[in-house]
């Protein structure tokens, strides 16, 4: 980044089922970005899980997420949270167990959906240090989860071949087109919501009909980006920080079936992450 102040592309990551492997997804995108490119970034982990902050081995909760959402905040002075160093170009903000309960206590309370928004503000010299922040959510399209679109550029909707598909995938959607238009400048009627929304197959096996008969009704949808395919690597790649090209090693021959798609994935999600960057933002 130059030294002129400027803002960090949001990167959501959300689907409305668990398993889906959303933070799976926002490790190894942090690291490919962080390790591959050199990008500064910032993960949110919005998820009262944590798995995100797990797998960085992160339990410290001191100054979480969580305390942006509770009941007797100023909103017009919002704490400083505490940011993990977890590599040279990664931070975190961990989870908060309790989150959830903090949510179900600002349900109705004024400016709920706009805490995040007004917290960038707040430290956006802070923030401006980052390319990017990817925010993991729960498997929800709760207050967390509106408060992270509202202040996303981007939402990427990582969906697995498991379970009632159709539904869930069209549930993701129609939460997303609820919440842009109700999220609304008064006056003028415009959403605050400016995301584009991409869905993500993950966990694809090639060898599996349903996993191929899956991935085709997913590329028939408007908001169809790209496919991961199922691989234990992937997953132990998450657990590190560490690129998948270092996990393969000497070893690409034998992994070049998973590589190549997985470079194409990378490639799909680099593009409308750098045209989001350049004003574009749009599916390439």
């Amino acid at each position: 980044m130059s030294n002129e102040q400027t803002s960090p592309v949001v990167i959501t990551v959300s689907q409305q089922k668990g398993g889906a492997g959303k933070s799976t997804l926002t490790k190894n995108l942090t690291t490919h970005f962080a390790l591959n490119k050199g990008k500064k970034i910032l993960n949110i982990d919005g998820d009262y899980s944590g798995f995100l902050s797990l797998l960085y081995e992160v339990f410290d909760q001191e100054k979480s997420i969580g305390e942006l959402f509770k009941y007797n905040n100023d909103m017009k002075n919002l704490p400083q949270l505490k940011f993990h160093k977890v590599h040279e170009n990664i931070d975190l903000i961990a989870f908060d167990s309790n989150l959830n309960d903090k949510i179900k206590l600002l349900n109705g309370t004024e400016g709920q959906s706009h805490i995040l928004i007004k917290w960038m503000m707040q430290y956006k010299s802070i923030l401006s240090y980052y390319d990017y922040i990817f925010i993991d959510t729960h498997n929800d399209f709760e207050l967390f989860t509106k408060n992270a679109v509202s202040v996303s550029d981007i939402v990427l909707a990582p969906l697995d071949p498991a379970e009632n598909k159709g539904f869930v995938s069209t549930r993701m959607v129609y939460e997303f087109e609820k919440f842009k238009n109700q999220l609304v400048e008064p006056i003028t009627g415009k959403s605050y919501v400016k995301a584009n929304l991409y869905t993500i197959g993950n966990k694809i096996m090639h060898n599996v009909a349903d996993h191929q008969k899956f991935l085709d009704n997913l590329k028939q949808m408007d908001d169809y980006l790209t496919w991961i395919p199922h691989k234990a690597l992937y997953v132990q790649a998450s657990k590190e920080i560490t690129t998948i090209e270092d996990m393969i090693g000497s070893q690409k021959k034998r992994h070049e079936y998973f590589y190549e798609q997985y470079k194409e994935a990378m490639h799909k999600i680099e593009n409308v992450i750098y045209n989001n960057e350049k004003g574009e933002n749009k599916n390439e």
